[in-house]
C-alpha cells in the first residue's frame, strides 16, 4: 500500500508548484541571459551521464556542444573523476589533467540533445549540470523458475 500511494503521490504533481511547473535545483541570477532544460527519467547510464556532465559544467553553450561532438568522434575524452573504479587509463586524459577517461557515448548524445533543446534560449554559459537517478524499472523473471 505505501509503494501504490507513493506512486499515486509521483503521479499527482507531489514536489512541483501549484501551476504543475517543473522544479529546478537552481534559479538563474540573471533570467534574461540563461536557459534551463531537463529529461527525466532517461534511459542512460547514471555515472557515466553525471560524470559527462561535471565535464561540460561552466562552459560556454557552443563550446559544450564542441566538446561533446568531439567526444563522439574520439577526439576528446570525458575525465573520470569521479566513479571511476575500473575505468582504464589512456594517453587522452592527458588533455584534462587526469588519468582515466572515457567516450561515453550514450550519455553524451543525451546531453547533446538537451542542449540543443536548450539553446534557443540560451546564450552564455552552464551554471549548474545536475544528475539524479532515474527509476528503477521491474526485471521480468523467467516463467521457468517459477513453473517448478
Amino acid at each position: 500500500q505505501a509503494r501504490g500511494s507513493k506512486q499515486q503521490g509521483r503521479c499527482a504533481g507531489a514536489g512541483q508548484g501549484a501551476a504543475g511547473a517543473m522544479k529546478y535545483s537552481r534559479e538563474a541570477e540573471n533570467s534574461t541571459k540563461s536557459c534551463k532544460a531537463s529529461g527525466s527519467d532517461l534511459r542512460v547510464h547514471f555515472k557515466n551521464t553525471c560524470v559527462t556532465a561535471a565535464a561540460i559544467k561552466k562552459m560556454q553553450l557552443k563550446k559544450a556542444k564542441k566538446y561533446l561532438e568531439d567526444v563522439l568522434e574520439h577526439k576528446q575524452a570525458i575525465p573520470f573523476r569521479f566513479f571511476n573504479g575500473c575505468i582504464g587509463r589512456h594517453a587522452q586524459a592527458k588533455m584534462t589533467n587526469a588519468t582515466q577517461c572515457r567516450w561515453p557515448k550514450k550519455s553524451c548524445e543525451f546531453l547533446l540533445h538537451l542542449l540543443k533543446n536548450a539553446e534557443s534560449n540560451a546564450e552564455v554559459r552552464l551554471r549548474t549540470a545536475l544528475c539524479n537517478k532515474a527509476v528503477k524499472f521491474l526485471k521480468r523473471c523467467q516463467d521457468v523458475y517459477w513453473s517448478l
